[in-house]
């Protein structure tokens, strides 16, 4: 296991991204949806997420877990 996430760290650094910008890839930003309603994952705030974003991410939190921490 710890071989496999050696090769995977070391492998990492050789993936490289375009530099050249064209209509198609502008087109192809992430659209960020920032959602803050409870039991709800309909979100309506879409935007175009900036160019040093590259990368999603989705958190929820169980309400059993938040009444056990507070």
């Amino acid at each position: 296991m710890a071989l496999l996430a050696l090769l995977l760290v070391a492998g990492l650094p050789l993936v490289q991204a375009e530099t050249n910008k064209t209509a198609t890839q502008e087109a192809a930003r992430l659209r960020c949806h920032v959602c803050e309603q409870e039991n709800d994952f309909t979100c309506k705030n879409s935007q175009k997420c900036g160019e040093d974003e590259k990368f999603c991410a989705i958190i929820t939190v169980s309400e059993y877990l938040h009444s056990c921490w507070g």
